[in-house]
């Protein structure tokens, strides 16, 4: 097992960070968690740059054994890395076929340069890419015998170098994403892939500042 903590709102001052931190580690039975990140920088109500100096200092007493960092804009995610000098090991986002905002603003490269792992949540956006039957991925599923969130799995992992997060409350669930791991496809079908636009996320705008309009954390549900 590999456990994350994530502090949610709302952090009112930098002792709050490690109370938090504290009641996870308590409910878990565990002293200490193999990674600590803020679920969004509006989690907190102190500076970005102190909550992540706090979660460093949680490193160096051995409550975290790594820093993460989710939903953050890409000037955030440098100043974090450049400045503090925080050796972050993942980076929880937001990836899909249909949603590639993170990509566009340079946060996947970024991570890649930096060997911090990209960890994209929504990857079927609750299985509403494959509700919308795109030409392209029934295409690919009739063409590799596999169902539409498989070829996407693929896809994310062989092509993108990201982990997913995929809910499996079923052995059955379990077994289908591994078997999205047993082929590969040719070049140009990933490469389709990747050049794969969604008209209707691509109109709208991320507000990656989280000042009223639609943050990234709420992007993917913008769409049916």
């Amino acid at each position: 097992l590999f456990i994350t903590v994530k502090i949610e709102n709302f952090i009112e001052k930098v002792e709050d960070i490690e109370e938090q931190l504290d009641k996870y580690l308590n409910i878990l039975g565990i002293e200490y968690a193999d990674s600590i990140l803020l679920h969004t920088p509006k989690a907190s109500k102190i500076p970005l740059e102190e909550s992540y100096r706090e979660l460093k200092r949680l490193v160096s007493i051995g409550k975290s054994r790594n820093v993460s960092a989710s939903n953050l804009n890409i000037n955030q995610l440098k100043m974090i890395v450049e400045e503090l000098g925080i050796e972050l090991f993942s980076f929880e986002g937001l990836y899909n076929l249909e949603c590639k905002q993170n990509e566009d603003v340079g946060i996947l490269d970024y991570c890649k340069e930096h060997n911090i792992l990209f960890i994209n949540y929504q990857p079927f956006r609750r299985n509403r890419t494959a509700n919308h039957n795109y030409p392209l991925l029934v295409e690919l599923a009739n063409k590799y015998n596999k169902t539409q969130n498989q070829i996407l799995l693929n896809y994310y992992v062989k092509e993108k170098n990201i982990i997913p997060i995929t809910k499996a409350n079923k052995i059955e669930h379990i077994k289908l994403n591994l078997e999205a791991l047993d082929f590969d496809m040719e070049q140009q079908d990933y490469q389709r892939l990747n050049e794969f636009r969604c008209e209707e996320f691509d109109k709208l705008e991320v507000d990656w500042l989280d000042n009223g309009g639609i943050p990234i954390y709420k992007f993917a549900n913008q769409v049916e």
